[in-house]
């Protein structure tokens, strides 16, 4: 396999896009969450038409006129839970601080939502590669396996700049309770960003049938390819969520 491969693999994954759009159905918040030092979740009551699947994403906006055009975010709940959850990074542009002021009962507008192909396959061990906010749709799909008893094998690897990762102590407890599931956390504000050798390292013990999935900032996405190349893994072994909209942040790189 090469880089060509690889890129033809993450162009399919696009043209597999499915979404339900021009919806405008109203989100009313229920809870804003502190999950880190730079990471906040909003928590909304689920519209009863939103029928989505872990890895989905969703279009959220205000309600007004000074914020006409909304952002992407990925779902951070499952679809076995009662509530819809986005988790994203402080940021400093007037949307970001505006949603980060979000108070519970406020509303906005859920303009559309669906898959770009981040789906997990359920017949296949997985690796979770994880960086920074990057965790959201991963979150999504181990709660749902959590939920619906699955014994699937599956370890995450888990990049985050600080060593306040989100949603830390619940995955902790998931490794306490299920034999299936095993995490590696990265501070890469002292360890460092994951190498090839850490990750040949890593993933060593797991299945050759393994199947990888990566999300975070795009930086971080290609090198984590770079390295799942350098180390002969098949094209469509690899499904990959890049995270875009951070650059202009400071430290938006986990």
């Amino acid at each position: 396999m090469n880089k060509h491969q690889v890129a033809e693999t993450r162009t399919s994954i696009a043209t597999e896009r499915s979404t339900v759009s021009d919806l405008n159905f109203e989100l009313r918040i229920i809870e804003r969450r502190t999950e880190s030092a730079d990471c906040l979740s909003l928590l909304f009551a689920r519209h009863p038409e939103v029928v989505y699947s872990p890895g989905d994403w969703m279009d959220i906006r205000f309600p007004t006129p000074e914020f006409p055009v909304g952002r992407t975010y990925s779902f951070a709940s499952s679809p076995t839970e009662p509530d819809l959850r986005i988790t994203f990074k402080r940021g400093m542009t007037p949307f970001k601080l505006r949603l980060a002021e979000a108070e519970p009962s406020e509303t906005m507008l859920i303009t559309q939502y669906g898959s770009n192909g981040f789906l997990l396959d359920p017949s296949r061990p997985a690796v979770f590669i994880a960086g920074g906010v990057g965790i959201t749709p991963f979150r999504s799909m181990l709660k749902s396996l959590v939920d619906t008893s699955s014994c699937l094998p599956v370890h995450l690897i888990y990049q985050n700049r600080r060593p306040d990762f989100p949603f830390r102590a619940e995955l902790d407890q998931w490794v306490a309770e299920h034999r299936w599931l095993s995490v590696h956390y990265q501070t890469t504000e002292t360890m460092g960003r994951l190498t090839c050798a850490e990750l040949s390292r890593l993933v060593r013990s797991t299945a050759p049938e393994r199947k990888f999935y990566v999300a975070g900032p795009p930086p971080m996405v290609d090198a984590i390819v770079a390295h799942l190349v350098q180390l002969e893994t098949d094209g469509e072994s690899i499904l990959t969520d890049a995270f875009t909209g951070y650059e202009d942040e400071p430290n938006w790189y986990a």
